[in-house]
């Protein structure tokens, strides 16, 4: 039966999270091990929205917020660690400068990893049993027609979102559809293999798969937020002035890249005339 298979992925998936979670030591040591970890709460995130949606009366919340501070957190440390990466890859930029920043990245990753560390050790996640009832009523309101509509629901939204102003609405505007299609892409993949349903593409028309569009709004999402990081950063009272005035070909540089990323990111998702 098709809810029975999805309550077998949920139920696989939540096992794997919870002992995941148990070994904070490794996820910290392993950026590998901890990329995998946020996609299945990721998933796992998704999959409960699907089932939010086609039921009103699933408790989302409840069930959701045990996981909350834990995908949080965990992404604090992987966003310090792609600004390191970012960093590594830096040309014409002063040593000295290089050498202070990654001091400064390395010092937030530990604090990082320091906070992770706290929260999984105190978070009580739910064992199957606690939330099977809830699963499983709401899995079976999953059907051909509380499908469709919870995907055209997800398909309006993208589409409400496609690029069409300037550079700084775009940038909320994508911020956004990234995160639909996130949710849109995993749930797809779920409602074609336990349902048999199709909903078809997030946003028809594009030049792009799903794979690249994704890949592409990741690439530029993670150079912008590493911009407006390093702005940040420069900005601190603690920073000396050589230090701020020696960022600044890494800012340029960064810049630069992010806005030529928008511009493409932009011109695949423009609507065609």
């Amino acid at each position: 039966m098709a809810r029975a298979l999805f309550l077998r992925i949920l139920k696989k998936r939540l096992r794997r999270i919870r002992q995941t979670a148990a070994r904070p030591d490794r996820l910290c040591r392993d950026s590998r091990a901890l990329h995998t970890f946020r996609v299945a709460l990721k998933r796992w995130r998704a999959q409960l929205r699907l089932l939010r949606a086609v039921d009103p009366a699933f408790p989302y919340q409840e069930v959701y917020e045990p996981f909350k501070a834990i995908f949080s957190t965990a992404g604090d440390i992987r966003f310090w660690q792609l600004q390191g990466i970012f960093l590594h890859g830096a040309t014409g930029v002063p040593d000295a400068f290089i050498k202070f920043y990654h001091s400064w990245i390395r010092q937030h990753v530990r604090d990082a990893r320091s906070e992770f560390r706290q929260v999984l050790r105190a978070a009580d996640l739910p064992r199957w049993r606690d939330i099977k009832a809830e699963l499983r009523e709401s899995a079976e309101r999953c059907n051909p027609a509380t499908l469709g509509a919870y995907f055209k629901r997800l398909q309006e939204a993208a589409e409400a979102c496609r690029p069409g102003g300037g550079a700084v609405s775009a940038r909320q505007e994508l911020h956004e559809l990234r995160k639909i299609l996130k949710e849109y892409g995993i749930n797809r993949r779920y409602a074609a293999r336990c349902w048999a349903f199709d909903p078809g593409e997030a946003v028809p028309g594009l030049p792009l798969d799903h794979t690249a569009a994704d890949e592409l709004l990741g690439a530029w999402h993670d150079l912008d937020a590493a911009s407006s990081q390093l702005a940040n950063d420069r900005r601190q009272q603690a920073w000396p002035a050589n230090r701020q005035a020696g960022g600044a070909p890494l800012a340029a540089a960064w810049q630069r890249r992010e806005k030529a990323l928008l511009r493409e990111v932009k011109r695949a998702f423009r609507k065609s005339r």
